[in-house]
C-alpha cells in the first residue's frame, strides 16, 4: 500500500510538472485573438502638422509584415482620415500632400486590386505638393515612380527632365532609371545595367544599394521594383491663417544699366505667384498713393547690383520695409542665373518661385516671449513697432524642452505646443492677448510667442 502510495505521489507530481511548463511555454491563444490595432493620440488637434505626424505614425504601422487583415484596414483608414482633416485645415500644406500620396503608393503594394485607383490618387497628391511649392524637389521623384510603374513612358519621361533639373542624383534615382528602362523593353539590359552600376557605386542609401547588387545581373524572369524613398520631412513651418499681409511691390533699380527690362518684369511676375500663394494682398504702387500708407504691412525693394556676364549670373538685393516705423523686416542678396534673348535679359520662372519662397518663409516672422499672465490674458514683448495688429493670431511654443529619445539613444530639441493666442490690445511695444486653445502644457513667463 505504501509502495503504491510512494508511486501515485511521484506520477501526480510529474503530470503537476509537465502542467505547469505547458501553461508557461504555450502561446496563449484568447489572448492573441483579443489583440487589437494600435491607436495614436494627435498631440493638438487644430495643428495640420501634428496631424501628419499622427497619420505616419499609423503609415509606419500599416507596412509592417504578418498584421492581420483588418489591422491593415485599419491603420489605412485612420491615416487617410488625419490626412484629409490636415489638408482642409491648411490646403497649402505641401509636405502634407507628398507624405498623403506616399500613403497612397504604399496602398497600392498591398491593395493590388485597386491599385490603379489609388496610383491615381497617389498622383493627384504629388501633383498638388508640387503646385503649392514649386520649388519642392521630392514630388517630381514620386510622380516618376507612379508614372513608370503604370508603364505611362512619356509621362514618365517628361518628369524624369524636371527632376533631372532640380536635384542631385543618388542611389535612388540610379535603380528606378534602370528599372524603367528594364521594364520597357527587356532588351536593354545593358543600359539598366549601366544605371544599377551607378546605383552601386554612389551607396547613398543601402536600400537601393541592396536591390541594384541583388538584380544587376539577373536577365530573365520577374523583377520587383526598388523600393521606395521614405518622404523627407521638411523643417516645421507655422502660418497662422489670420496673418493675411498686405505688400506693396515697387521696381527695381538696376544698378548695372544692362537689365533695365527686368525692373518692371521681375516685380510684376512677383507680385503674381506671392498673390497665387493666398496669403498676400498685392497693391499696386499707383493705386497706394491715393490711400494712406498705414494700409501697407509691408513694401518689397529691390536692385540689380551686379552682373556676370561670364557666368550669366546677376545679383539682386531686396529688402521688405515697414512703411510705418522704416524697419527693415528682411533684406537678402540672390544670385540669379539668367539668359539672353536678342538685346534683353530674361530670367526664368524658377528663379521667381524661389524669391518667393524666400519672401514667404522669412517675411513677417515675429518672435517674442511672455512677460505677464494674468488667468487667460498674456502679455507679450511685441506691438505696433514690430508689425503686430489688433486680430492678429499667434502660437505659444516652448523650445527648451528636452526629449530623449530611446531609439536613437540622444537627446532631441523639440518645439512643444502650447496654445494659440489673438492679439487684442496694441501698444507700442507690449501688447494684451487673450488665450484661445490650449496644448497639453501649461504657459509661463519666458515662453516664446511665434508668429509667422
Amino acid at each position: 500500500m505504501k509502495n503504491y502510495l510512494w508511486f501515485s505521489k511521484k506520477i501526480v507530481g510529474k503530470i503537476f510538472c509537465v502542467c505547469i511548463i505547458y501553461i508557461l511555454f504555450t502561446p496563449c491563444t484568447s489572448l492573441s485573438a483579443e489583440a487589437v490595432p494600435k491607436t495614436f493620440e494627435v498631440a493638438f488637434e487644430q495643428d495640420p502638422y501634428e496631424l501628419v505626424m499622427t497619420a505616419e505614425k499609423y503609415r509606419m504601422e500599416f507596412v509592417k509584415d504578418d498584421l492581420e487583415k483588418n489591422f491593415y484596414d485599419t491603420y489605412f483608414d485612420n491615416a487617410l482620415k488625419l490626412y484629409d482633416k490636415a489638408l482642409f485645415r491648411d490646403p497649402n500644406f505641401g509636405y502634407g500632400y507628398l507624405s498623403y500620396g506616399y500613403l497612397y503608393l504604399l496602398g497600392a503594394e498591398y491593395y493590388n486590386k485597386k491599385k490603379d485607383a489609388l496610383y491615381k490618387k497617389a498622383e493627384a497628391c504629388f501633383i498638388q505638393s508640387a503646385s503649392v511649392r514649386p520649388s519642392y524637389i521630392e514630388p517630381y521623384y514620386y510622380l516618376f515612380q507612379v508614372y513608370t510603374l503604370q508603364e505611362k513612358w512619356d509621362k514618365a519621361d517628361e518628369i524624369l527632365l524636371k527632376y533631372s533639373n532640380k536635384s542631385q542624383f543618388d542611389s535612388y534615382y540610379y535603380a528606378w532609371l534602370g528599372y524603367r528602362i528594364i521594364l520597357e523593353n527587356d532588351d536593354n539590359k545593358q543600359a539598366a545595367y549601366k544605371e544599377y552600376k551607378k546605383a552601386i557605386k554612389l551607396n547613398t542609401h543601402p536600400a537601393p544599394f541592396n536591390w541594384a547588387n541583388k538584380y544587376i545581373n539577373k536577365s530573365w524572369g520577374y523583377i520587383p521594383h526598388p523600393p521606395f524613398p521614405i518622404p523627407t520631412l521638411l523643417k516645421r513651418e507655422i502660418h497662422p491663417s489670420s496673418l493675411n499681409m498686405t505688400l506693396e511691390i515697387n521696381l527695381f533699380e538696376d544698378q548695372t544699366r544692362k537689365v533695365r527690362n527686368l525692373k518692371k518684369v521681375v516685380p510684376r511676375l512677383l507680385a503674381t505667384v506671392l498673390f497665387k500663394r493666398g496669403r498676400f494682398e498685392i497693391v499696386q504702387s499707383n493705386i497706394i498713393k491715393d490711400k494712406q500708407s498705414a494700409d501697407l504691412d509691408a513694401v518689397i525693394i529691390g536692385d540689380f547690383v551686379r552682373i556676370n556676364t561670364q557666368k550669366k549670373e546677376l545679383l539682386l538685393d531686396i529688402k521688405a520695409v515697414n512703411p510705418q516705423t522704416g524697419q527693415v523686416l528682411l533684406a537678402e542678396s540672390l544670385s540669379m542665373p539668367y539668359t539672353e534673348k536678342g538685346k534683353e535679359v530674361e530670367v526664368s520662372q524658377k528663379e521667381i518661385e524661389k524669391t518667393a519662397d524666400m519672401i514667404e518663409i522669412k517675411l513677417a516672422k515675429m518672435e517674442g516671449r511672455i512677460i505677464r499672465i494674468k488667468g487667460e490674458y498674456i502679455t507679450v514683448n511685441m506691438g505696433k513697432q514690430q508689425g503686430i495688429k489688433s486680430g492678429l493670431k499667434a502660437y505659444i511654443l516652448d523650445k527648451e524642452l528636452r526629449i530623449s529619445d530611446p531609439q536613437a539613444m540622444e537627446i532631441l530639441n523639440k518645439e512643444i505646443f502650447i496654445g494659440e493666442i489673438i492679439f487684442e490690445v496694441v501698444g507700442d511695444e507690449i501688447s494684451e492677448a487673450k488665450l484661445l486653445t490650449k496644448g497639453r502644457i501649461s504657459a509661463k513667463i519666458g515662453n516664446i510667442v511665434i508668429l509667422k
